[in-house]
Parts: C-alpha cells; structure tokens; sequence
C-alpha cells in the first residue's frame, strides 16, 4: 500500500531535499539558490565593465597628456 505525501519541489534539489521541504519551501529555496546565483553573476560582470572602463578612461587620458607635452 502506498502513501502519498502531496509535495513536490519546482526543481530537483537533490537527495530528496525538495520533498522533504514542501511545495512552499521548495520554491523558496531553489529561488534563493538561483538568485545568489545570478546575483554574483550580475556583480562579476558589472565590476569587469567598470574595470574596462576605467583602464580605457584611464589610458586615453594619459595620451591627451602625451600629446600636449
């Protein structure tokens, strides 16, 4: 005879955790998963532009300098 919880996860958290959390709970957890994820993803690109940007800022104006000597 089989039991039947009623839960289920939106993703497969991986050893059972998604069952074991709930329908509700499961969510939360892959959406905070996902979103600390995308969120250093975003910061990491976000601070590689600025860098470039600098550097290329940085770079021109040293030849402004260059040329006025």
């Amino acid at each position: 005879m089989a039991l039947e919880t009623g839960t289920s996860s939106a993703l497969p958290l991986g050893g059972g955790l998604g069952m074991a959390l709930g329908n509700g709970h499961a969510y939360a957890a892959t959406g905070t998963v996902l979103g600390l994820s995308l969120g250093t993803i975003a910061l990491a690109v976000g601070g590689a532009i600025l860098l470039i940007v600098g550097i290329k800022k940085l770079a021109s104006s040293k030849k402004k300098v260059a040329k006025q000597k």
